[in-house]
């Protein structure tokens, strides 16, 4: 027969009667927190019926005397007694169109006061431009694309239909929603400047797509950006095929040429075409290229940016009968060089511009083009100085009825440098020392015709009597020149003192800025 532990029995019991103790003082204690609860319950149901409709009574008070207020602040304005129609039209002055701050003007005016954003939400011009791109949003760790597309559904709302500028920097293709193609498709009827930027990996033919929906006829401007590397998977149908008959000015980055069928049609009256990060990889796409140009015959203001050209491509004619102003930045690249200087023949070219020279690369070729470019009379040599005094002579020999030639410099120019640039416009160079019987005289002028020099950028005011010494070997050697431009600052010190020796006038820089639009 199994024994009973008398003292273990008595522990249990024991046990058993604390245990009892806990569970009493535990209903106790949740006694009294429920008691506690309830009148705290009470106090805050007490407390919400008396100061909440005080509260309410505060609001009501504030928003009043805060109504007041703003309205007596407002009456002191400048533009307090200035009627809504001259308040809109200063708003619409300070829109600057060329400027990044337009596509926020119309907001941040709307955040001054009540009055103005009424003015401003009546006024739909002030939100006629659109910039879709990723934007930064609160929460977010990465900038989110389509944020900018509700904030540009909100913008087109309260820009009725007043012509858009719309702006569009796709960088994910998970970017491309079919609300923001819809938006797109619907607007494109009355937008007055498109540009579609693409980051790499990006593929454009449903954005493409989308601008191609309807008739353009208000598009006067448009910039397409591709990267070079996925130029030939961005156009799959026909660009803008209903028509764009206002449109003007064309940006193309790194289209790809053997695509021209597709989208040349839409260019038929353009007058201004930037093409940049041209790439020519073999004589078919060369072709192509050439006959795109040749097809503009609208074109008065062209300029080219070449990456890379094929060396053994053909040269055919390229006439451009309105040209006017023609820029062409070779990047040290022979080819592309050629292509200008042999393949267009543009009978009223009147100014070139030339980038890309290299001091240590020859370029030129010194063969007359004369017949090809008989109009032209002004030559612009921009970046490095010393490198385009190296192609100087080849290009006089190219161009010889040029009358001015401007250096639009990379960096502002010593007075050494400076008198480099005037003394290189003498066969030998400016060399005083130079004999005589050296091959090419000191009395002969690189350019004979050459009557104005411009010079963009200076460190300060020239040396007067170098400068008088040079001017008059010039002379001496032929040249017919008798104006230099220079930079504002340098004028005023020394025109008057060598005004019976050269013309001396501030630089203004007159080259054409069609793109701006774009910047």
């Amino acid at each position: 027969m199994h024994q009973v532990n008398g003292d273990r029995q008595r522990l249990v019991l024991s046990l058993a009667k604390d245990l009892e103790k806990i569970a009493n003082t535990r209903r106790k204690l949740e006694d009294q927190f429920a008691l506690v609860k309830q009148e705290l319950e009470e106090k805050i149901a007490r407390a919400e019926r008396e100061l909440i409709p005080q509260l309410e009574n505060l609001d009501a008070q504030e928003k009043v005397i805060l109504l007041e207020h703003n309205l007596l602040h407002n009456l002191d304005a400048p533009t307090s007694n200035l009627p809504d129609e001259i308040l809109a039209m200063v708003f619409e002055a300070g829109m600057v169109r060329d400027s990044d701050d337009r596509f926020y003007f119309g907001e941040r005016v709307s955040h001054v006061s009540h009055r103005w954003r009424c003015v401003a939400l009546s006024t739909p011009c002030l939100w006629a431009h659109i910039w879709y791109r990723p934007l930064q949003v609160q929460g977010y760790e990465h900038e989110i694309f389509e944020a900018s597309v509700g904030r540009g559904s909100v913008y087109l709302s309260r820009s009725r239909r007043v012509p858009l500028d719309i702006r569009i920097h796709v960088v994910h293709n998970s970017d491309i929603s079919p609300d923001f193609l819809q938006s797109i498709r619907e607007h494109i009827g009355h937008c007055r400047s498109l540009s579609m930027i693409a980051e790499h990996g990006v593929s454009l033919p449903s954005v493409i797509e989308a601008t191609s929906y309807q008739v353009a006829p208000m598009l006067t401007s448009l910039e397409l950006s591709i990267p070079i590397t996925d130029s030939y998977s961005q156009f799959s149908t026909s660009f803008l095929p209903h028509g764009a008959p206002l449109l003007r000015t064309v940006h193309l980055s790194g289209i790809d040429y053997d695509t021209a069928p597709l989208w040349l049609p839409a260019l038929a009256s353009v007058t201004n075409l930037r093409l940049t990060n041209i790439v020519i990889e073999d004589s078919e796409e060369y072709v192509n290229f050439q006959n795109a140009l040749a097809a503009l015959q609208s074109l008065s203001h062209l300029e080219l940016t070449f990456e890379e050209v094929a060396s053994s491509s053909p040269h055919l004619s390229i006439v451009l009968p309105a040209l006017r102003y023609l820029h062409v930045d070779f990047k040290n690249c022979r080819p592309s060089l050629r292509t200008v200087m042999t393949s267009i023949h543009a009978p009223t070219l009147f100014c070139l511009s030339l980038a890309g020279f290299h001091k240590k690369l020859s370029l030129i070729e010194p063969t007359s083009v004369e017949s090809r470019l008989p109009s032209l009379r002004h030559v612009v040599l921009v970046g490095s100085v010393l490198a385009a005094l190296s192609e100087l002579e080849s290009l006089a020999m190219a161009l010889p009825k040029v009358e001015q030639v401007t250096y639009r410099c990379d960096q502002a120019l010593p007075d050494g440098l400076f008198f480099q640039v005037l003394k290189a416009h003498m066969a030998d160079g400016g060399d005083e020392d130079a004999p005589e019987e050296a091959n090419k005289p000191a009395d002969q002028a690189v350019w004979p015709n050459l009557r104005t020099i411009a010079i963009s950028a200076l460190q300060g005011p020239p040396d007067v009597l170098s400068l008088r010494r040079i001017i008059l070997r010039l002379r001496q050697a032929g040249s017919s020149i008798h104006t230099l431009l220079l930079p504002g600052s340098c004028v005023d010190n020394i025109a008057e003192v060598l005004q019976n020796v050269v013309k001396i006038e501030r630089f203004i820089d007159e080259w054409p800025m069609p793109f701006q639009c774009f910047q």
